[in-house]
């Protein structure tokens, strides 16, 4: 309790004239009117009092004793739960289970001597809380342990742009560092078909299977624990041709027209060619997409390919088949 224990007592005189009658309290220390009919007592710790009641009229007296017995009690003092705090972001410290209280050490606290204080501190620390009351036998003390992670700067990066075809499904993939705790995430479309949806748009790794062709733009956000925000964005362009056309025949007479055979390949991550004759001798070979064979140097007729390709969308390309050398 935060009220000093105090004793009452009260004496009646026998007489219906009580103002004939004086009082002397004994022991006087610790009485706050040792000379009044009803008074009061600070306690120091279990007393005998007496009081000494005086006619005075006729001259006698008479004694009254009373035994007070002031408790004591130890303290349990209690800091509160141990907290984790985000860098800049002050926590409240409350005690309880005492009537005056002590904080210490009184780095970034904004009180020491109270129940509760704010405490904002900018590395881990552990405060002690030493509670005291005027009925108790001696001091409770507590500690509370406040941790602040050292956090490095909260990064994201959207991933890099890409290339890709359309009814084929691509990723957006997020990738964090720094911060703290579990991040949320949202993924947003700046620019482009919002005919087709984001599928998981908030994940670190979002989908969308595009339907039409064109460039989209995303944006991805991601807070962490603390509160803390920062984004990025891709470019995505869709394209409507993925895939190979490959001629039946090419007529390599000068005239400007259909002279090579080249291979109408789109939008290829690898890619190689490999043309015989029809008795299995090899006459040209490329991996160059751009690369297209003259039919120089050999006989008009019907030649032999095997195109390898992979597409951006992973599609694999495995082509087979003749085309025919018409010279004159």
């Amino acid at each position: 309790s935060n009220e000093r224990p105090t004793a009452r007592f009260h004496y009646c005189g026998s007489a219906p004239d009580s103002t004939r009658y004086t009082y002397a309290w004994m022991p006087s220390n610790g009485i706050l009117h040792p000379h009044l009919q009803n008074t009061a007592a600070v306690l120091s710790g279990n007393t005998n009092y007496y009081v000494i009641v005086t006619d005075t009229v006729s001259g006698c007296l008479d004694t009254a004793f009373v035994n007070v017995h002031a408790s004591t009690t130890s303290l349990n003092v209690n800091a509160g739960n141990d907290v984790i705090i985000c860098p800049g972001v002050p926590t409240t410290l409350n005690a309880t289970g005492a009537s005056q209280y002590v904080w210490s050490p009184p780095t970034a606290l904004s009180s020491t001597t109270t129940a509760t204080t704010i405490a904002n501190p900018t590395t881990t620390i552990t405060y002690t809380v030493t509670g005291t009351s005027q009925c108790a036998s001696g001091a409770g003390i507590d500690s509370v342990k406040v941790t602040v992670p050292a956090v490095s700067p909260l990064t994201i990066n959207a991933g890099n742009n890409q290339e890709v075809c359309v009814a084929t499904s691509y990723g957006l993939n997020a990738s964090v560092s720094g911060g703290f705790g579990t991040n949320t995430y949202s993924w947003t479309l700046l620019s482009g078909a919002s005919i087709d949806p984001i599928n998981n748009a908030n994940t670190a790794t979002a989908s969308v299977t595009p339907t039409v062709d064109g460039t989209n733009v995303y944006q991805v956000t991601t807070v962490d624990a603390c509160g803390n925000s920062v984004k990025d964005t891709v470019v995505v362009d869709v394209l409507l041709d993925c895939g190979l056309e490959i001629p039946n025949i090419f007529t390599p007479n000068g005239d400007g027209n259909n002279d090579y055979f080249l291979v109408d390949a789109k939008h290829l991550t690898s890619y190689s060619i490999v043309i015989y004759n029809r008795w299995g001798k090899k006459v040209f070979e490329s991996s160059n997409v751009n690369q297209s064979w003259d039919g120089k140097n050999v006989e008009d007729g019907t030649y032999y390919y095997i195109i390898k390709a992979e597409g951006i969308n992973g599609k694999q390309f495995d082509e087979k088949g003749f085309v025919q050398r018409i010279g004159k």
